[in-house]
């Protein structure tokens, strides 16, 4: 029935040079069903599933780019912890998260103070003017996603958070905090002691019309820097240290 519906939609739709097309891999229900199972006993994690399970959280990443920090950190054959400089709601949390988890990789560190970034908090804003209901939603998100004894959440200014972590024990830095010049070159300074060697760096919006601060900063950082590889994906931008 379902089969002839979707002909008989196609075909209305034709003139319009447009039609619909049936998912190859429905919605997942649950985290029980993000893995497609063959035998024998082979159990393969389907990153499409577990994208589609971040639907409901609200974020300022694109599944696209979340599911290559998911690759990225998941594939990862350096050891070490995950830190992650902006956390929002958890979307890209949700990503990161998740491949420590199923990598069995180091720790999960989310650092936010929940203010939002200065003279632009109204994008921040969920519900509450004063942003007071964002870390319960972070971490109401965290839960759901079954996350809660991976992520460890420093709710605390970066400068304060850093003192948190164990120097050279990096193995993959996400920055997305505050998004000006001195933010971005304030958390590399924070954080340069704590890369391990051939770490991998990801810098959110990485475009020169609206963030034109972030890209020299990050510029400067690579030309002064030992990088492997890099290369850029919609606005993120990943980094490779050498080792």
């Amino acid at each position: 029935m379902k089969k002839l519906l979707l002909k008989i939609v196609n075909k209305a739709l034709s003139p319009f040079n447009a039609r619909i097309v049936r998912a190859a891999n429905p919605a997942p229900k649950d985290f029980n069903d993000i893995f497609d199972t063959n035998k024998p006993k082979n159990e393969i994690l389907h990153l499409n599933k577990l994208s589609g399970l971040s639907e409901n959280i609200r974020g300022m990443i694109n599944h696209r780019a979340g599911e290559e920090l998911f690759s990225l950190a998941y594939m990862q054959s350096l050891s070490g912890d995950v830190v992650e400089v902006g956390s929002f709601q958890g979307k890209s949390t949700f990503f990161l998260g998740h491949a420590v988890e199923q990598s069995k990789n180091g720790k999960m560190y989310a650092v936010d103070h929940f203010k939002g970034n200065k003279g632009k908090e109204h994008f921040y804003k969920v519900e509450n003017e004063d942003l007071s209901d964002l870390e319960t939603g972070f971490r109401r998100n965290i839960q759901k996603a079954g996350l809660s004894e991976v992520v460890t959440l420093l709710n605390k200014p970066n400068h304060e958070a850093v003192a948190d972590i164990a120097d050279d024990s990096i193995r993959f830095l996400y920055i997305d905090g505050d998004h000006t010049a001195e933010g971005v070159q304030r958390d590399l300074d924070l954080f340069a002691s704590k890369l391990r060697s051939g770490a991998i760096i990801a810098f959110d919006d990485y475009d020169n019309v609206n963030f034109s601060g972030l890209v020299a900063v990050v510029n400067e950082f690579i030309s002064k820097s030992k990088c492997k590889r890099k290369y850029l994906i919609d606005r993120t931008l990943i980094v490779e240290l050498a080792s």
